[in-house]
């Protein structure tokens, strides 16, 4: 998984690594859990995380501010979604 690096910091991104692999173990319903790699990039830096920036973006000014400009361009493309936190 590519995660854009964040500028809280090495133990930030650690903290994530380990919330990431909690969430796994915990919703996980295969026999064999699969090995979760991250990679933290700057989106600043990589085209495909600036797009990512948008959609999440789009997707968290939908579900926590009701605002739905840009939401409202990817709606069609989303098929399921669940809040974690």
């Amino acid at each position: 998984m590519i995660v854009d690096k964040r500028a809280g910091g090495r133990a930030e991104r650690n903290d994530f690594d380990r919330y990431m692999n909690t969430i796994l173990e915990h919703e996980h319903m295969g026999n064999f859990l699969p090995e979760l790699r991250l990679s933290h990039y700057d989106s600043f830096n990589n085209p495909g995380l600036r797009v990512h920036d948008f959609v999440v973006g789009s997707i968290f000014q939908h579900m926590e501010r009701r605002n739905d400009e840009y939401y409202d361009k990817i709606k069609h493309m989303v098929d399921w979604g669940k809040m974690l936190w």
